[in-house]
């Protein structure tokens, strides 16, 4: 996965994800918002995994690729987690998912692993979210949150393209379309993906950065950023993508 930090008004490439991140031991890292979250998450598990043991998991739902280690118990992730570096593990739900274990297995289970990641909004596949009530799920022992926004939202009518858009009293020109000022104020207010954040570390992707022209709105988008929290913009491979479904 191909990633940029916004530093001085400008994009510069990232050698890691989880050194441009700063991921240290013993954190959990908690995913929100829209398009390309599981993409992401499942990049920075495979990075992550090259050098130290990672558990994958949810507080909601996830899409767990075919070629993964999946746990069928809490003690079935220690067991595996012995033997291997990524280890997902989740309840078996409908369409292939994974559902939430019980937090206190999650809980429990943060000594077995040297970095835990979980997914912990989902947004059906709309490249941006607006969280409702009880959303997003974020444990308390979360030390890191990464807020994902798609790019490729950009010039779509809101409606289409934001999930639970309908909990905002919105301009009447978004429907002519995602703006990079709205995608920006999304992903730096406590309406949006900062929700629930607080205190803890804060980081906004913007993913689907796949050409020239969507890094360039990209640069739009973060120059109108507001509050603390890095920004980055992230463009996945294919292969990325289809095992991120």
């Amino acid at each position: 996965m191909r990633c940029c930090e916004w530093v001085d008004q400008q994009w510069k490439p990232c050698v890691s994800l989880i050194q441009a991140f700063g991921i240290t031991l013993g954190e959990t890292v908690c995913l929100v918002g829209g398009g390309g979250k599981t993409t992401l998450l499942f990049a920075l598990a495979d990075e992550w995994a090259r050098f130290k043991r990672v558990l994958v998991s949810t507080t909601t739902h996830i899409m767990c690729p075919t070629d993964a280690v999946v746990a069928a118990s809490a003690a079935d992730a220690r067991r595996l987690l012995q033997k291997h570096s990524l280890v997902v593990y989740g309840i078996p739900s409908a369409a292939g998912k994974l559902s939430s274990p019980p937090p206190e297995e999650l809980l429990a289970l943060r000594d077995a692993a040297d970095l835990m990641l979980l997914e912990a909004d989902g947004a059906k596949r709309h490249p941006l979210k607006v969280p409702r009530e009880g959303e997003p799920v974020l444990p308390d022992w979360t030390s890191l949150v990464i807020a994902v926004g798609g790019l490729s939202a950009l010039g779509h009518p809101v409606h289409e393209v934001v999930f639970r858009s309908e909990q905002l009293d919105l301009p009447d020109e978004l429907d002519q379309g995602v703006t990079p000022g709205w995608m920006a104020a999304l992903l730096s207010s406590e309406w949006g993906q900062r929700k629930g954040v607080g205190n803890r570390t804060y980081i906004r992707v913007l993913s689907q950065a796949d050409t020239p022209e969507r890094l360039a709105l990209a640069g739009q988008a973060a120059r109108a950023m507001t509050g603390r929290g890095a920004v980055f913009a992230v463009s996945a491979s294919e292969e990325e993508r289809n095992r991120g479904r």
